[in-house]
This record gives structure tokens, C-alpha cells and sequence, in this order.
């Protein structure tokens, strides 16, 4: 096994333990680039691999990544990238590229005499003055891609919110009422009613006679007395020693530890029992207090506050100084999603009253529950969790803006992206090998992992790319299988960027990472990720059937699973994939995988302190997993002093008062175990002296740019022009630097 498979596959050394195996996958890939490199002849082991790695950001890094590009294709320097490496927002115009270049991308231009590709001339996005019809304009004028008109504005977006909710609702809503009704309806059986009402008479339960007030008190004494037994034996199996009247331990040191250790993991669950029994308890309570206070709209007034504590919380992240709130935002965020969580109980509650108010069910609500509860059950067994969250709308407007049919695109015409809907990520690359290969860089969420690091990290990198699919935990399918080659282009795009999600966050951090944050949203299905089957290890009769079914996540199979959150580990059937910003925002640790020796990262993430956050983030863990370092210079600077150079510092003639870096980009040399090394070209959103009157034109009126909100995904067109000459100025300031030009790597890919 070569170092470079090795390296693809460091948990597990069982090459029988993945489908296909490391090898194969490297294989695959190799196989695309020498035939693009037109050197089929040639089987030595490639070691002068190249990448273009475009960071997560939203349209932000999309835009400001295609003036790069544009640089890049100018200088006849795009065509020479073996890799094109994406995350999140970068997977924007890289899949918009790699659409354009594919077969059926062709096939959508009307124009067949003139063919695609990357140089200057035939750049699908070039510049062209006085041409309203190119697909530049096109672009420019659909950076608002969630609003692009034609019936489609902010309306839809909050139709779509309010659908996506009352869909998740209507199964879950009916299910809790039907339980609540189901325990008055019990309550009220003589033999049960009676013991119900001396219990109640007894002042250790004695408040009301409501079940589910006793139910959650009985559950809440219950986990109590478990705890307290469990207590007592630890204390008798682990404190008891042999002393002068014989006394001894029964149990070895060893057990000892074990009993320990398996006390200390079950009084977890006791406790999170406990705590359930007084929530539920506390239901009826709380409820017959609010209606005397407020009446029947207690529980939506909890409902609210949760709405308003989550609107604050955002308010919070996207606002210039979060740090100035009075409360830390994770308190805010566990307060909301509590309230909103209680306040669907009590509304619950209430429901349950209305059907069963005292000692007889209602006829008519009776027969709403049992119409609702039909539905609920229908519903969650077939419904596709997939289709009814966000990520479908969310995928449909960026393919209609970064994949139009070139046709449509030309006529400024905002329309269904037909062509682009099936396109299959295993038919994705350019059928004449000029375009470089495309790996679209997710996350598979493992916070349930028994893996520690995994866990602690909460995902793990995910690729899905034209001719393998998978990561290192889970094993890698071959595209063509995974999914029953079911797996779009527009799809993996929007998996990548699927920046808000339950148990997931940006680096493995965040809010969204919250346990209750996670649970509100995940009962809501509320965020942008996507479920779907592990890439096969075995072809057992459960993958086959499931492949042949084209499996489909539902309520009733993974969406209660994961509310009480375990299965989602790498080694499960069913797993979750997020944007790839979760684990890795620059796309440069796949790379780094693949021992690339050339790679230019193009860094469009918001950073306005330029803390480096993603990329501290990306050295820490390709040092961790792959004993990877980087050291940064820019001509007599070395480290720190290297990334000074692109922090503001320096003052401006125009605008007034707005601060100039020293460059746009350093370098790094990348030092590989063995020996080897590499060039990293490190470009950032920073604005150096040497700006471009329009930039400096939307500096003066935005004072946030370069670093406008990653929230801000409603870009007008001279919003989207200000990004990407800034990436185009960046980008050419790369061929007038002087210790660039003398690198050799950098000068074999110029002239290659």
C-alpha cells in the first residue's frame, strides 16, 4: 500500500474492513488526472499533484473565489489543477464550474461551436464588456439565490420555514396528545381512578389527581430510589475492607473498578430519568397555574418565548459585537430552545383537555385526534425527512443560480434548472478530461461515536466526488453504488453548504452543538443536512435491499433515533451529512491527505479580528491525524510575523480612515512525513493598498466589507462585484511576486 493510501485510510489498518479500499480510491483518481495530463503511459506514482482549495463562506467566498479563478484562468494557470477542493459556499462555484464542463453541462449550451474550459478565452464566467448576455451577468445578478424573483422571495423562504415546521409538528403534536388523552383515559378506569385518588391523598404525592402529574412524580421517585439503591450498593461493593472482625470485599481490585465505572456510566441515564419524571409532572401544574393567570394561551406563551430567545440568539451571531451581550449566548440558546420544547408540551397538554376535559372524551375532538393521529401515522412512515426540510429549498435555488442551463442564463432568465436536476455526481466530470477532479468536502455527524476523537469533534470528514464516495471512519463506495448512484451534483453542493444543523457547527462548534438547541431543531426539522445510507462495507441483504428501495429516512425510523441521539456515529446504517466547514472550513485537509504538493487555498470565510480561526482549526488536525505541519513566510516574515502581513494595519488615502494590509496572500511550505514538501499559497479577504477604485468605492459605503456576515446570502450585484475584484486583484498579485516566481513548484505549474 502506497503512503498516500495509507494515509486515506489511518483509523483502521483491515484493508478487507472498506468496500473497494484506499487503494482503489487513489486508483480512480489518479486514472482521471493522467488522462487529463494526456499521460495514460506513465504508472510511477504521482507525486507532483495540484489544488485549487476554495473555503466555505457562503456567496461571500463564492464570489470572491471566481475573481481568482478569473486570474487564474488568465494566466492559463486553472487548467493545470489536477484537484479542485470545495466546502461549503466554495462548493458554489465549483460545482457551478464542474457543471458547466460536464457532458450535460455542454449539452445545455446552444451554442455548440464554442466549448468551455479554463484559459482566458473560454472561461464560462470571463469577463465581457458590453455583454448583458454572459454568464458573468447571469451570476452577478442572481447573488441573492434564496430570493431570485419570478414568485420566489422572501415569502417563499418563510413558507417554506413555516411548511417544513407544521409538517413535524403534525406527526409529533397528535402522538403526544394521544398519549396524554391515553393516560386520562386509563385514569379514569374504576380500579385505577381509585388508587389514583388515595395516592393523591397522601401529602408526599398529594397536589392533584391528574395522571400525568402522578406519572411523572411515580417516574421521578422511582429513578430516586434507583439511584439511591444503586448508591448504596457502590458504597457496600467498593467501601467494605477486611478488617480485625473479619469483614472483607467479596469483589477483586479489578471488579472493584468495573463496578465503578459501570455505576458512574448508568447514573447518568438514572438522573436524566429523574429529571423527565419532574418535567412531566410539572405539565399539569404549570398549566393550572398559567390558566388562572393567563388562561388557555399559557403554553403558547411559552412557545413565543422560545421564538424570541432564538431570535435574539441570532440577532446575537450575526450582529458586529456579540461580546457586548449582558447574556452569553449559550444560555440564551439552551433557554430558548427549553421554553419552546415546554411550551409544545403544555400546548399538548391543553389539547388533551380539550378532547378529554373530565370524565368522557368529546365526540367531536375525539374524532380530530383520531383523524390527526391517522395522519401522523401515515406520515411518519412514509414521508421522506429529506424532501420536507429546508435542504431541498435550499438546493433548488442554488442549482437554478449556479447551474442554469446556459441557454436560460444568457436570456438573464431565471428559471428551472431541468438539465441540472439529475445530473449524477458519477457523471460529473468534463467527458474530455479538461476540467481538474472535483471532491465536494462534507461532514458525517459523530457525536454518538465511540470513537473519542470523533466524538469530541463531532464529525468527521466526508467526501462525495465522481468516482468514490465516503471517509475514513466509514469506509469510501464507489460513486456508482453509493446511494444506488442516486447522489446529484446539486445535491452534494448543497449538502456541503448545509451550514445550520442539529449537533453541528462550524469547526465542531457552536450553538447548533447545544443538546437542547439540537433537539428542538431536530424535532422541527429544522436544518439543512441530509440522511442517508453508510457506504456499504459488505453487500448484505440488508444493503441490498435497502439500495433497492432507494432508502428513505423517516420519522419513525431515523428522526426519533436521533432526537434521543444514538445513532449518530460513523459506524451506523443510517448517517447524517452537514456542511463541510463542520470539520474542516478551507477545504485543504483532503488535500493534505493526498500528499498534494501544490495548493493554493482561497480563504472567503468571515474573520473581521483575523484570528485565522479555520485555518488554525485545519493545521490543528491534519498535525493530529496526519503529522502534517505548515510553517507560513512572506518574504523576510516567518510564522506570525507572515500572517501580520495581512491584517489591516496600514492607513488609506481613500476611504478615510480605513486600514490597508501588505498583501493579500502568503506562503507556507507544507512538510510531509518522509521527507517531502510542499508549497500551500494562502490567499485571504483582507484589502491591500493597491485597490481598485469600485472596491474602494463600496469600502467607503460598507464599512463591514470584506467581512460582511456569512448571514448576509442576499448579495445585489455590486455587492457580488466588490468580492470578486477583490479576489481577481488578489489573485494577480501572485504572478508579480518575485519569490513566488523562483519557486519551482509554483513555476512547473505555470509552464506545465
Amino acid at each position: 500500500m502506497t503512503k498516500r493510501a495509507h494515509d486515506f485510510q489511518r483509523f483502521n489498518g483491515d484493508e478487507e474492513r472498506f468496500f473497494g479500499g484506499a487503494d482503489k480510491l487513489q486508483q480512480a483518481e489518479e486514472a482521471y488526472i493522467r488522462k487529463k495530463r494526456g499521460d495514460t503511459k506513465n504508472h510511477d506514482a504521482l507525486e507532483d499533484l495540484s489544488a485549487l482549495a476554495i473555503s466555505g463562506g457562503g456567496i461571500r467566498s463564492a464570489s470572491f473565489a471566481l475573481g481568482v479563478m478569473q486570474s487564474l484562468a488568465k494566466h492559463r494557470v486553472l487548467e493545470k489543477f489536477d484537484y479542485l477542493s470545495t466546502v461549503s459556499g466554495g462548493g458554489y462555484i465549483g460545482s457551478s464550474l464542474t457543471w458547466l464542463l460536464s457532458g450535460k453541462g455542454r449539452k445545455s449550451n446552444p451554442d455548440q461551436e464554442h466549448e468551455y474550459g479554463l484559459t482566458d478565452t473560454d472561461f464560462p464566467y470571463r469577463e465581457q464588456t458590453g455583454k448583458p448576455d454572459s454568464l458573468l451577468a447571469y451570476l452577478r445578478g442572481h447573488g441573492n439565490y434564496l430570493t431570485p424573483g419570478a414568485g420566489l422571495g422572501k415569502r417563499s423562504l418563510l413558507a417554506v420555514l413555516l411548511r417544513s415546521i407544521l409538517l413535524n409538528l403534525i406527526v409529533w403534536i397528535p402522538l403526544i396528545v394521544g398519549s396524554f388523552v391515553a393516560l386520562r383515559w386509563l385514569a379514569q378506569r374504576p380500579a385505577v381512578a381509585h388508587v389514583l385518588r388515595d395516592w393523591a391523598a397522601k401529602p408526599i404525592l398529594g397536589l392533584m389527581w391528574d395522571p400525568l402529574y402522578l406519572g411523572g412524580a411515580v417516574l421521578a421517585l422511582l429513578a430516586a430510589g434507583v439511584f439511591v439503591l444503586l448508591s448504596v450498593l457502590y458504597s457496600l461493593a467498593t467501601g467494605v475492607h477486611r478488617n480485625a472482625h473479619g469483614w472483607w470485599n467479596p469483589l477483586r481490585t479489578v471488579h472493584r473498578y468495573l463496578w465503578r465505572r459501570w455505576f458512574e456510566r448508568v447514573v447518568g441515564g438514572v438522573l436524566a430519568i429523574l429529571f423527565l419524571g419532574l418535567v412531566v409532572a410539572s405539565v399539569p401544574v404549570v398549566e393550572n397555574h398559567l390558566a388562572d393567570w393567563v388562561g388557555a394561551a399559557g403554553g403558547w406563551l411559552a412557545v413565543l418565548g422560545g421564538v424570541w430567545s432564538s431570535l435574539s440568539c441570532h440577532a446575537s451571531t450575526s450582529g458586529s459585537d456579540p461580546s457586548s451581550d449582558k447574556i452569553p449566548l449559550a444560555v440564551k440558546a439552551s433557554v430558548g430552545a427549553g421554553l419552546f420544547l415546554y411550551g409544545l408540551l403544555l400546548v399538548s397538554y391543553q389539547l388533551a383537555l380539550a378532547v378529554f376535559p373530565y370524565d368522557a372524551i368529546s365526540a367531536g375532538p375525539k374524532t380530530v385526534l383520531l383523524v390527526a393521529l391517522a395522519v401522523s401515522v401515515l406520515t411518519g412512515y412514509i414521508v421522506n425527512l429529506n424532501y420536507i426540510s429546508l435542504h431541498r429549498m435550499y438546493r433548488d435555488r442554488l442549482m437554478e443560480a449556479f447551474m442554469p442551463s446556459v441557454a436560460n442564463a444568457r436570456a438573464n432568465k431565471t428559471a428551472a434548472a431541468k438539465e441540472a436536476d439529475g445530473v449524477r455526481m458519477s457523471d460529473a466530470l468534463d467527458p474530455k478530461c479538461k476540467g481538474p477532479y472535483h471532491i465536494i468536502n462534507n461532514n458525517v455527524i459523530t457525536v454518538d461515536s465511540r470513537d473519542s476523537r470523533l466524538r469530541q469533534r463531532g464529525g468527521d470528514s466526508f467526501i462525495l466526488s465522481p468516482r468514490y464516495c465516503g471517509s475514513a471512519g466509514t469506509g469510501w463506495e464507489s460513486t456508482h453504488t453509493f446511494m444506488g448512484n442516486g447522489m446529484t451534483l446539486p445535491t452534494a453542493m448543497a449538502i456541503s453548504g448545509a451550514a445550520a444543523n442539529p449537533n453541528a457547527g462550524v469547526g465542531g462548534g457552536g450553538v447548533s452543538r447545544n443538546r437542547l438547541v439540537s433537539k428542538l431543531m431536530l424535532l422541527l426539522n429544522i436544518g439543512l443536512g441530509y440522511w442517508c445510507l453508510k457506504p456499504r462495507q459488505r453487500s448484505t441483504f440488508f444493503n441490498r435491499v435497502c439500495r433497492y428501495y432507494h432508502f428513505q429516512p423517516r420519522h419513525f425510523t431515523v428522526g426519533i433515533s436521533a432526537f434521543w441521539r444514538h445513532i449518530l456515529r460513523e459506524d451506523h446504517r443510517y448517517i447524517q451529512l452537514t456542511d463541510g466547514g463542520h470539520f474542516e472550513n478551507l477545504a485543504l485537509y483532503e488535500m493534505i491527505r493526498r500528499r498534494v504538493r501544490m495548493i493554493v487555498v482561497c480563504d472567503g470565510g468571515a474573520d473581521p479580528d483575523f484570528s485565522f480561526g479555520d485555518l488554525q482549526n485545519a493545521l490543528a488536525r491534519i498535525k493530529e491525524d496526519f503529522g502534517v505541519s505548515i510553517d507560513f513566510r512572506f518574504n523576510d516574515a516567518h510564522g506570525a510575523e507572515a500572517l501580520a502581513k495581512m491584517i489591516p494595519t496600514g492607513q488609506s488615502a481613500y476611504p478615510q480612515q480605513v486600514k490597508t494590509a501588505e498583501t493579500g496572500f502568503i506562503l507556507g511550505d507544507i512538510h510531509y512525513p518522509g521527507g517531502a514538501d510542499g508549497l500551500l499559497v494562502f490567499l485571504k479577504t483582507t484589502l491591500p493598498a493597491d485597490l481598485d477604485l469600485q472596491i474602494l468605492g463600496y469600502r467607503a459605503e460598507h464599512p463591514e466589507f470584506p467581512d460582511q456576515s456569512t448571514a448576509d446570502q442576499f448579495f445585489d450585484p455590486s455587492q457580488f462585484d466588490a468580492y470578486r475584484l477583490l479576489g481577481n486583484h488578489i489573485g494577480a498579485s501572485l504572478f508579480e511576486h518575485e519569490e513566488l516566481r523562483r519557486n519551482e513548484t509554483w513555476a512547473k505549474l505555470r509552464t506545465a
